[in-house]
């Protein structure tokens, strides 16, 4: 009878163990996903931030004033150019 006492309080006191295990098992999953959550969170926001940091430095780059001043020599140029071939085909015209 006692070894059968002993057996049952055993079995009980496994018991006891195993659900307490089983829950730290759980709260531990639970921890690991939460973690892992985190990590996935914490890479996009450092690639959305390296991203924006490389737009705003190439938008800090660009000058609009030299922009602008590089159109304004490419007209000159384009002036140039059209005023020439208008000077080459008066000669032309001339020479005949």
């Amino acid at each position: 009878m006692a070894s059968a006492t002993q057996s049952k309080t055993d079995q009980a006191k496994f018991e006891a163990h195993v659900a307490k295990l089983d829950g730290n098992n759980k709260k531990l999953r639970s921890n690991v996903k939460k973690y892992e959550n985190e990590l996935r969170t914490l890479r996009a926001r450092a690639k959305v931030s390296k991203a924006t940091k490389n737009i705003n430095k190439q938008l800090a780059n660009v000058d609009s004033s030299s922009t602008v001043s590089m159109l304004e020599k490419m007209k000159e140029k384009v002036a140039q150019e059209e005023a020439l071939a208008e000077s080459y085909a008066d000669i032309a015209n001339e020479s005949r």
